[in-house]
């Protein structure tokens, strides 16, 4: 169903704002540096997101030799005994060099990964809810999070910035989406390379990514139900506690509650939404 909503959602802003299309392909952001767009981030983020103890976060680069396997960019969590002291690894892989190195950021650091995983430890959690893993509360967050970020990016010079934002994340939302499908085609409905070939291909899409994406869902079963799945139970919270508090909504208020209940299911987060939706009524 999301999947038809996005295809959707890109065919009308396809017809209503044409020129955005151009404009991703050729738009050069003035925040290249991942310390700058950091910075960036961190700044503007206050407004919806809770302050932040400080943090030291080390930019690094992924080793050529594993360039091939590993994704565009990830966060590693702190040692206990150095919690401030995050790491973000990048991956300048031919394949990634035109990814929105502005949005991976923001899913990776702030107001995603980074902020969310330093932000529960300065509550000092029990040990146990350390150790305990919630992939979809962890990559929905950061899916979240970092759609929100996007409205902070600076078009320079673009008089349809709003609809360029949007379509940054329709086209990622689908990506997601796609390969969730191709997920459940493959581990649960016993798809082959050539069937995913032929939905990706049925999509409009390059087919000639099926073998890369069959052997990646073999060898992780399920994680991109994580990020897509995660993010639509993430926002469907928050459509959730603005429908019950109208005009008393207060976004900061309601991501520092996701942020203190910490990584869980997700029925126990809506449980802890609805105690803070009580105290606002």
């Amino acid at each position: 169903k999301k999947l038809s909503e996005s295809e959707q959602k890109l065919a009308t802003l396809a017809a209503t704002s044409p020129s955005s299309f151009l404009t991703c392909e050729k738009h050069t952001s003035k925040y290249e540096e991942p310390k700058s767009i950091l910075t960036h981030l961190k700044r503007n983020i206050r407004t919806d997101f809770p302050a932040l103890k400080k943090q030291t976060c080390h930019i690094r680069a992924v080793d050529s030799s594993l360039e091939n396997f590993l994704s565009p960019a990830f966060y590693l969590t702190p040692p206990i005994d150095e919690p401030a002291a995050n790491v973000i690894y990048i991956n300048h892989a031919a394949k990634y060099r035109h990814q929105n190195l502005y949005a991976t950021l923001a899913h990776e650091g702030y107001p995603g990964h980074m902020l969310q995983n330093a932000y529960y430890m300065s509550t000092d959690p029990e040990p146990i809810r350390t150790v305990l893993s919630f992939l979809g509360y962890k990559e929905g967050w950061a899916m979240y999070a970092c759609y929100d970020a996007i409205s902070y990016y600076t078009f320079d010079g673009v008089d349809n910035s709003e609809d360029v934002a949007r379509l940054y994340q329709i086209n990622d939302e689908l990506n997601y989406l796609v390969c969730g499908r191709i997920d459940i085609g493959i581990n649960y409905e016993g798809w082959s390379v050539q069937d995913a070939k032929d939905y990706l291909n049925g999509k409009g899409l390059n087919g000639d990514a099926a073998e890369e994406l069959y052997t990646t869902m073999v060898g992780d079963p399920a994680v991109y139900q994580s990020y897509s799945t995660g993010y639509y139970e993430m926002q469907s919270i928050r459509n959730y506690a603005e429908k019950e508090l109208g005009s008393k909504f207060d976004l900061k208020e309601f991501n520092t509650v996701i942020l203190e209940t910490g990584p869980c299911q997700f029925n126990i987060l809506k449980e802890q939404v609805d105690k803070y939706i009580s105290t606002k009524k």
